[in-house]
């Protein structure tokens, strides 16, 4: 019996002494950014406008969830069920191929610039119309309604792309084929 509560007494400060001193690797990366009290909308905004790259944190968004990596520890931060976060960034000169937004690696060629940004589901409702920003990495973020079929148009001084966009689960997150020019594409 002596051995077996000075066996059960081991297990506990060993336990114990791990879960005090957790090595920053095995936290949550939510925690270990200090992102833990933010919503999925806040997440995603603050992940775009990082220009430091850490090379221990990874961040993608697909058509179901925000998923993020630090440090070999993985979380998946669901999305709103009618919502769908569409990233984009147009360009003059330079893209590149992109499926799946990689909030901070991706970077677009037109950083912090203004665009007009116009997005009407295939009915003609119009979704978003307004002036909006390129964050910091050249991309603008749309929050738009899920399950849905539509353009957007971009115009960015005197040039404009077109295209069709679409927010049905599986579909593309980033969209990098904007080409400002002066024609409708």
């Amino acid at each position: 019996m002596k051995y077996i509560i000075s066996g059960v007494t081991l297990i506990l400060l060993v336990v114990g002494a791990f879960l005090l001193f957790k090595s920053p690797s095995s936290i949550d990366p939510l925690v270990a950014y200090g992102m833990d009290q933010l919503s999925v909308t806040e997440l995603v905004a603050q992940l775009e406008n990082r220009t430091d790259e850490p090379k221990t944190l990874k961040a993608n968004i697909d058509s179901s969830g925000l998923n993020i990596t630090a440090n070999g520890q993985s979380v998946k931060v669901d999305l709103p069920s009618d919502m769908f976060y569409l990233s984009f960034a147009p360009y003059i000169n330079t893209t590149h191929p992109c499926g799946i937004h990689n909030l901070i690696s991706c970077r677009g060629e037109l950083k912090q610039e203004e665009f007009h940004v116009l997005i009407s589901d295939d009915l003609g409702n119009i979704i978003i119309d307004e002036y909006m920003e390129s964050f910091a990495n050249g991309f603008l973020g749309v929050w738009i309604p899920s399950n849905m079929n539509g353009t957007i148009s971009i115009t960015y001084q005197g040039l404009i792309a077109t295209t069709l966009i679409s927010s049905f689960s599986g579909d593309n997150t980033c969209l990098t084929t904007l080409e400002l020019t002066n024609e409708i594409n």
